[in-house]
Parts: structure tokens; sequence; C-alpha cells
């Protein structure tokens, strides 16, 4: 849409986007109004909106106690201070006013020149910075020194504070690039999504090439806060990539999808193959059976993709399921493999990064961490897999097996489907 409207408490504002023919004619304009300018006249959308705001003063005069402050009432102008921001329609660009951070730049140089000054003040001057960078708010990366000098909100307001060469370094640097501390209406945004670490020191990053309109819709959703997630800490860490089921545990729960149905089920099968006879003979003498899941039954049951795999957590953690059976497919873990892709010694793989070795490790891992929450969850589970299968040389595997959280039981599977 070309439109856009605002409220914000009792501001009401109007943006209407206008074509370059249009917009150069609001520039002959000395006072572009909704009678006289011309392109005001021609653009449906400014007459859309026109309309929108005429029917709005009208109500907002009827309304006893309300009056209209002329001083705020623009109407049709390419540039205009609004919710104090300084938007220029014709150069698309919008800043705080350029007033005011001259002011505010003189009495930064003032506080530069003085040396000291009272704690309070230094804390209303970061508050007026503060917002001026946020028009540019990678512009906000420049101050660093001086909040460690403002300490906590709980300190000595009144106390004087001699400012070090690292905060007037700090105050000097925001003094210097005043003047560029805006945003352009018009840049575009980059196809893609910049992950960077947290902390000021750990210089992490991670880039994503995205679709130009989902970059878009990620760039306007920007400062919308998301939901809170818990990083493994770098012990866990570790130990999730050696395999250790305790950790895997812990991860498994991080993920736990809110708000799924309470959904209970006799049976459920995994890794079912095409017909999933398992679940054909639980169904077929009444028990309520869960829908199979198995890539060959449908693209979505897949145990690797992440939503449906978070599901089944939730599921199983919960106890929902009162028997489950598991049968990832022993392929690159099977001893008639050839070439061999992992051996009794390398259990995870020659080469786990491998993309088969790493397709078999993930859903193997994945049915095996559902084994140990449906044993968690105290309800019944088995997972097949050939008895000389490198699976059961898997660090996870042995130690559950050592512990006696699993019973290794021998027979022919395959004569019951």
């Amino acid at each position: 849409s070309n439109l856009y409207e605002l409220l914000t408490v009792d501001d009401h504002l109007g943006l209407v986007k206008v074509t370059r023919y249009m917009r150069r004619k609001s520039c002959d304009d000395p006072v572009p109004s909704p009678t006289t300018a011309d392109w005001a006249k021609k653009d449906p959308d400014f007459l859309k909106m026109e309309e929108l705001f005429r029917a709005s003063l009208q109500q907002y005069e009827a309304t006893p106690g309300l009056k209209v402050s002329e001083g705020k009432t623009i109407w049709g102008e390419p540039r205009a201070t609004v919710l104090g921001a300084e938007v220029d329609g014709v150069l698309g660009y919008v800043a705080s006013p350029l007033p005011k951070r001259l002011v505010l730049a003189e009495a930064t140089l003032a506080v530069l020149a003085q040396g000291s000054v009272k704690r309070c003040f230094i804390r209303r001057l970061m508050g007026q910075w503060t917002y001026v960078c946020c028009f540019a708010r990678s512009s906000l990366a420049i101050f660093e020194e001086v909040y460690t000098l403002l300490g906590t909100t709980g300190a000595n307001e009144q106390e004087e504070l001699t400012l070090p060469l690292a905060v007037r370094d700090e105050l000097a640097a925001a003094v210097a690039v005043a003047p560029m501390l805006g945003c352009s209406l018009r840049a575009k945004v980059v196809p893609g999504l910049l992950c960077s670490d947290a902390s000021p020191s750990g210089g992490g990053l991670a880039w994503a090439g995205l679709p130009s309109e989902v970059a878009e819709e990620l760039w306007r959703r920007r400062s919308t806060r998301g939901g809170h997630t818990r990083l493994a800490n770098a012990h866990e860490a570790y130990l999730v990539e050696h395999g250790d089921d305790e950790a895997a545990l812990k991860a498994a729960a991080l993920h736990e999808p809110k708000g799924s149905l309470p959904v209970y089920f006799d049976f459920m099968e995994i890794c079912s193959g095409l017909h999933a006879p398992l679940t054909s003979a639980a169904s077929a003498v009444g028990l309520v059976t869960a829908p199979p899941v198995d890539i060959l039954r449908h693209g979505f049951l897949d145990i690797l993709n992440d939503v449906l795999f978070c599901w089944l957590v939730d599921v199983v953690r919960a106890g929902r399921v009162f028997y489950l059976h598991l049968g990832p497919p022993c392929t690159t873990f099977s001893l008639a493999r050839k070439p061999a892709l992992r051996s009794v010694r390398f259990p995870l793989g020659f080469n786990p990064r491998e993309p088969f070795t790493q397709g078999g490790n993930r859903l193997f891992l994945r049915c095996w961490l559902l084994l140990l929450l449906q044993k968690r969850a105290r309800r019944s589970g088995s997972l097949e897999h050939p008895r000389y299968a490198i699976s059961g040389h898997l660090a996870v595997v042995k130690r559950a097996v050592a512990l006696g959280e699993v019973e290794v039981i021998d027979f022919a599977m395959c004569s019951f489907g």
C-alpha cells in the first residue's frame, strides 16, 4: 500500500507515497495544500487519505473538551516535523530535527571543555543522544565507556564526575557524526539475514541469503521482541556434540512448542515405512493410533523437519503416547553398506559431515532421543535396528545399555512386518 496511518496518543499522522512526477510538482508549489497543490488533486492515494483525515477531524472537533492545535495541523506538506522526527519526503530522509541535534552537540562540547560534570546531567545528556542515535541505530555502538561511568540508577546522581579520556572520545565522536544521524527512507533492504554475537568481544557472525520480500518483512519487524531462547552453555554444547544423552534431553526441553493440542495415543510409529503395518495392526484391534510418521508417506512427515520433531518431543515428554515404536533405517549403519561410511571404531562416521553420514546420524539420534524421553515419561517403547548394526557402538547407546535404561532383545522383527 502507498498509504501509512499512524496514531500515537493524541497525534494522528498519515503518509502517502507519490510518484516522482507528483513529488516534483510538490516541490514547485511553495506551500502545497489540499486545495491548491496540483499533485494533491491528481494523486488518488492522497485524496483517499484526505477523506479519512477530514472525517477524523470532524469527529475530533465534535467531541466536547477537545481542541484542535492549529500549529500541529499540517496538510499536504512534503516536509514536516512529526512525532519528534524531521521527515523530508523530497529527499526521502528522516532524522531528529537538525536544530535540536546542533544544540545537543553544543551542550556536549561544553561538557567536554569543562572536563567534569554531575552524573545526573550526563545521564540526561545520554538520554538525548540515545534518541538521536535511534535514527541511525548503528551509531549506538559509539557509546560504551560512558555507560560504565554512569553506573546503575541507584548511584549518587549529584556526584561530580571527572570524564576519563575514553568517555571524552565517545562524546566527541557523537558530536562529529551528529549531522549524519538520520535514515534514508529509500534505502534498499539487503536480501539476507546477518546474526552477530551478543557479546562485544565474541566476534561470532553468521549470514544467510533471503528472498527480498522476506528480508523486507524481517526488517519491518526487527524491533519486535521474540520469545526467550536459552542457549546451551559451553559444557552442554560439548556434551551434545559428543552424543551425551543427558545434555541432549536438556536441549530438547529448550525447544518445547507451546500451545500444542493435548492429544493422547495408545500407539505411535515413527519411521513406519510407506504402509505402516504396525500402526495398521494396532488400529485393527481398536487402539487409538497416531498418524504414522515417515517421509515416504508425506513430505511433511519427515522426522528431520524441526517443526515436526519439536511437536513429537512435546507429545512424548508429556507422556501422551502409551507405546512408541521407532524404526529408523539402518542404511549407513549397516555392515552390508559398501563402501562403508563408518566402523566400530568410528561409529559416528569417518567423516561425520559427509551428507549421507550426517543424515543417518541425525535420523538415528533423534529417534534415540525420543525413546529416552518415552522412558523418562514412564511409558513403554522400542527402537528397531539390526543386531549387528554399528549404531550399537554409539556412546549414547552403550551408556544407556550399561546403565540399564534400555534392554536389548534379539528376535526376527521382519517376521512381524
